[in-house]
């Protein structure tokens, strides 16, 4: 799924390379992206992406 991100790029979220993330492992220095596409789309996204 495509997505805005804050820098005025796309980026692509591969809902089947997803995981969930432990805490103590983030890389702060790294820094985050700012999303502008809302979470309910990206929610419906992942929704249909699995047939739910």
């Amino acid at each position: 799924m495509d997505i805005d991100e804050g820098n005025g790029k796309k980026g692509r979220m591969h809902f089947d390379e997803m995981r969930s993330i432990d805490k103590m492992r983030v890389i702060e220095k790294k820094g985050y992206r700012e999303v502008l596409t809302p979470r309910e789309e990206i929610e419906a996204g992942l929704k249909h992406y699995l047939s739910l």
